[in-house]
């Protein structure tokens, strides 16, 4: 399926070789009332983050929600001809490995991911959006981001 082809960075992936530089990168709110404190993104030496077919790549921030959730629901997103594409590989529920659970509303709240950049599709600049909802039901959106990537 081309959807699971697509090339992700995400908001929330990170890396393991050899010496690399992080960014904390510009992302844009796309939702939720709560706020992102940062993201940064290893590897990325400059905007928009190059990602590469076979790097792993950390996702790293802060937010604070003004609502809690006790199982919240993550989704990842890329762009693809126009049309958002869930990225695969992702456990939409964050508590399992990406952090710390209950979110508790008002305070900051860090998350931390490492994604596999996977893709069949080169040198082209698309998006990626990491959004986190109260559940499962996707009603209530805690948070939501949006940042520029180049796939090389």
């Amino acid at each position: 399926m081309f959807g699971s082809k697509v090339l992700l960075f995400a908001v929330l992936g990170f890396v393991a070789t050899g010496v690399s530089d992080s960014k904390k990168i510009s992302f844009k709110n796309c939702g939720g009332s709560g706020t992102i404190n940062y993201v940064d993104v290893d590897p990325c030496d400059k905007e928009p983050c190059q990602m590469k077919e076979g790097v792993t790549y950390t996702i790293e921030g802060s937010f604070k929600p003004t609502s809690g959730a006790d199982e919240p629901f993550l989704q990842v997103e890329v762009k693809v001809l126009g049309f958002w594409v869930k990225y695969p590989g992702i456990d939409t529920n964050p508590c399992n490995s990406y952090m710390k659970c209950p979110v508790n509303a008002g305070e900051d709240n860090v998350f931390k991911m490492k994604i596999d950049a996977i893709g069949m599709v080169h040198n082209i600049d698309t998006e990626v959006k990491i959004s986190l909802y109260e559940d499962k039901s996707q009603k209530n959106t805690i948070i939501c981001g949006e940042a520029p990537v180049h796939v090389v």
